[in-house]
């Protein structure tokens, strides 16, 4: 996204000036203020998809993670019983 203002070149714009932006252009287009993050994230997908873009385009763009890793890594805490005794054991 790019800012201009007046009298001056065309720059990138920083993260809030893109923010705003967004925000106004939602704002006009009646979308709701605080949209579901996974309705953003399907529209994405689907434009994606209508665009030709990859399975792994598309899972890269949107950051995708498989739901296992993701509990495995966060949420599993407790299945490493016998590492944590074996590393509190000193000799």
């Amino acid at each position: 996204m790019y800012a201009k203002q007046s009298g001056q070149e065309q720059r990138i714009a920083t993260y809030e000036e893109a923010s705003k932006a967004v925000h106004q252009i939602m704002a006009e287009a009646e979308v709701p203020d605080n949209p579901a993050v996974t309705s953003i994230r399907k529209s994405s997908m689907t434009k994606s998809i209508d665009q030709g873009a990859t399975k792994t385009q598309i899972n890269r763009a949107i950051r995708y993670k498989k739901g296992t890793d993701t509990v495995a890594h966060h949420y599993d805490k407790n299945l490493n019983d016998n590492l944590r005794q074996r590393l509190s054991e000193f000799e």
